[in-house]
C-alpha cells in the first residue's frame, strides 16, 4: 500500500480504527478511506502473488513471537520476494 502524506494526516486525525485486533487490514483501511471520501487507486503490483516470485517466497527463516491475549505464538518470519522486472512496471497506464 502507498500512502500519501497528506491522506494519512487525514485517516489518523478521522478517528477510524480497525475493529479488533485480527481485522483484515487492506479492508478496514479502504473502508476508513472510503468514509472519509478519499480515493483509493488500485494497482494489480500491489498483490504479494506474482510471476517473477521465486519458489522461496515464504520460506521460514526464523521464528518470531508475538503476544496475543497473554499467549505467546510462533509467526513465521518470510524472505523477501525479488523486485519485479522493470519492464513490468514501466507498462502500468494507471495514476500513481
Amino acid at each position: 500500500m502507498v500512502f500519501s502524506r497528506e491522506k494519512v494526516v487525514q485517516l489518523l486525525q478521522s478517528g477510524c480504527k480497525c475493529y479488533s485486533d485480527d481485522a483484515p487490514d487492506d479492508m478496514v483501511l479502504g473502508m476508513c478511506f472510503n468514509a472519509l471520501g478519499l480515493a483509493v487507486t488500485h494497482s494489480p503490483l500491489f498483490h504479494q502473488c506474482q510471476p517473477w516470485f521465486n519458489g522461496t517466497y515464504g520460506t521460514v527463516i526464523s521464528p518470531a513471537t508475538r503476544k496475543d491475549e497473554g499467549k505467546e505464538r510462533k509467526l513465521p518470519v518470510v524472505t523477501l520476494p525479488p523486485s519485479p522486472p522493470l519492464e513490468w512496471i514501466s507498462i502500468w497506464p494507471g495514476p500513481f
